[in-house]
């Protein structure tokens, strides 16, 4: 090759050589830096986010943190059998047994995803709360338990019951009373020391438990009573009404003697009321016969009688009769 065209192709090699490793040793790093940038932007960009919304949330939690009972297993799970054993006793329930236990801690699932954002490890892996299960076992009357489950939905430390059990027995007048619920607390929270004394019953439970034991819901049904078959008595019979007496001892024989129509009897009665009969004619169903003698002759029911003048008509039974 002649010196003429050597240098010209020895040029174009190394102006070759020279692009190639500007483009693999400058360019795709530079490349490699602006991707890592944008990376960078994009998390600082998410971090500024969370921060921004976490001032609010870590106030709202801070409100829950207050209605929660401690913050570590040992003093949610003493204070909520103390509490759940004063409602009982308040209630007056007998046969009374309390007892709690935590369940498995509650992960929140965002925090797997956000590990860019959060990146301290012990923070990602702290859970976000411990729900803590309580039971309440307990007899007495409906009036009792419903003041007992009353005053329990009353109490201001956030609490879900999700088992709620009424049996009755001994007819109604005995309520046994199993409740089961659950509460919560945050791990690490710090909380200054709460009161655990049960709260009194609201208004409003109170009136809905009032109702509930007035209505005597577990109380033997008493069957409706049959109406006694009524049984109708004849009237009896009024005895016959005797009549009242005549007054044979108000009528006295004034006189007698013989008309022209023969004998003729002369009475006077009540009131002075007088009488003349002749014969075959009555007074008081008595029948004046006639005359024999100094007698007057009066008879009554088929028997005759015998009176004299001044004799009153009683005294039949004593009148002399003629042989």
């Amino acid at each position: 090759m002649s010196s003429r065209l050597l240098y010209p192709v020895l040029g174009l090699i190394l102006l070759g050589v020279t692009g190639w490793t500007y483009k693999t040793g400058i360019l795709d790093e530079e490349r490699a830096v602006q991707s890592e940038m944008v990376a960078l932007q994009r998390e600082i960009s998410s971090l500024e986010e969370y921060n921004r919304k976490r001032v609010p949330l870590t106030e709202e939690l801070r409100q829950f943190e207050v209605r929660t009972l401690g913050s570590t297993s040992e003093e949610v799970e003493h204070a909520l059998r103390v509490l759940l054993h004063e409602i009982g006793t308040a209630n007056r329930l007998s046969d009374l047994s309390v007892d709690s236990h935590s369940r498995n801690p509650v992960q929140n699932p965002a925090t797997r995803r956000s590990r860019a954002i959060i990146r301290d490890k012990s923070e990602r892996e702290r859970p976000d709360f411990v729900p803590v299960e309580g039971s309440l076992n307990g007899s007495g009357s409906l009036a009792q338990v419903t003041a007992a489950v009353a005053q329990l939905q009353s109490q201001e430390w956030m609490h879900r019951i999700s088992d709620l059990r009424l049996t009755p027995r001994d007819g109604g007048r005995r309520i046994d009373l199993r409740v089961t619920l659950s509460t919560i607390y945050f791990p690490g929270a710090a909380r200054a020391a709460a009161d655990h004394s049960a709260t009194s019953t609201d208004s409003e439970a109170r009136a809905r438990a009032e109702l509930i034991a007035a209505r005597a819901l577990f109380s033997p049904v008493q069957p409706t009573p049959e109406k006694p078959v009524e049984v109708v008595k004849p009237t009896p019979t009024p005895p016959p009404v005797k009549p009242a007496p005549l007054p044979y001892g108000k009528w006295r024989i004034t006189g007698f003697g013989r008309g022209g129509q023969g004998p003729i009897l002369y009475l006077v009665g009540p009131k002075q009321a007088t009488q003349t009969l002749g014969v075959g004619e009555e007074v008081l169903n008595m029948v004046f016969r006639g005359l024999e003698g100094p007698f007057v002759v009066l008879e009554l029911g088929g028997k005759q009688y015998y009176f004299g003048e001044g004799d009153t008509l009683d005294r039949r039974d004593e009148a002399r009769r003629s042989d």
